[in-house]
């Protein structure tokens, strides 16, 4: 039986928070990942503090996440023959046309 492949993996950047709010985003193509207000889903660090700080759970910076309609999971490296070089899935981003992934607009060809 041949395995059926679906979804995209995304490579996840660093997450960003500017006030209440906090996106993540993917760091090749640029796909929102995360886009949450704090206030919403965070929890406090010390439950029983409520002046404590807030957290919230992000995908870590540089692993591969896989997206599939609502499904979300982070994927393991998978290991090349190399020291610290990872192959990519076969479903990743970074095997999408530039064209595809990046704004054009205003842009001609020459």
């Amino acid at each position: 039986m041949t395995e059926v492949l679906t979804g995209t993996v995304h490579i996840a950047g660093f997450e960003v928070q500017f006030a209440e709010r906090i996106r993540q985003r993917c760091a090749w193509c640029g796909e929102i990942l995360l886009d949450q207000e704090l206030a919403l889903v965070a929890i406090h660090v010390d439950p029983d503090d409520f002046n404590s700080n807030m957290t919230f759970s992000v995908w870590p910076a540089g692993k591969q996440v896989l997206h599939d309609g609502n499904y979300w999971s982070l994927l393991e490296d998978l290991p090349a023959d190399l020291p610290g070089i990872i192959n990519v899935d076969p479903r990743s981003c970074t095997r999408i046309p530039p064209e595809l992934t990046i704004e054009t607009k205003g842009k001609t060809d020459q």
